[in-house]
């Protein structure tokens, strides 16, 4: 499997992808973490893709905001709900901060990470 995923006692559901990273994993990951978010009733998502490489393509990624929101949809959850954060690597390209940009434009509350720490830390603020 690409991915793992656990939920803590932080009450944060840590999603871990390794190697590529295509629409069809996001989609199996997105479903995967929004049913343990309706379980758990948890809405803080951490999505670290360090060791990831990406094979999204720049339309696909702008569609993912839409993507997640109809995966949501289908737990009766809103992706408005969800307070998410990406871990990347320094050297990413631009496609991920092209990704942030347009997942705040559609009202998703999204950001980019480099750390864990800085990640895990904004995510549990109010």
């Amino acid at each position: 499997m690409p991915y793992s995923m656990e939920y803590d006692e932080q009450g944060i559901i840590s999603i871990k992808v390794q190697g590529a990273l295509t629409m069809t994993v996001v989609r199996n990951f997105a479903m995967d973490a929004v049913h343990l978010a309706k379980e758990k009733n948890c809405f803080r998502v951490l999505t670290d893709l360090r060791e990831a490489t990406l094979k999204l393509s720049m339309l696909e990624l702008y569609n993912l905001p839409k993507v997640l929101s109809e995966i949501a949809a289908t737990t009766g959850l809103q992706v408005y709900q969800f307070k998410r954060v990406v871990i990347t690597r320094d050297d990413d390209e631009e496609l991920l901060p092209f990704y942030e940009n347009v997942a705040r434009n559609r009202i998703q509350n999204l950001r980019l990470f480099h750390d864990v720490e800085s990640a895990q830390q904004w995510l549990l603020e109010a």
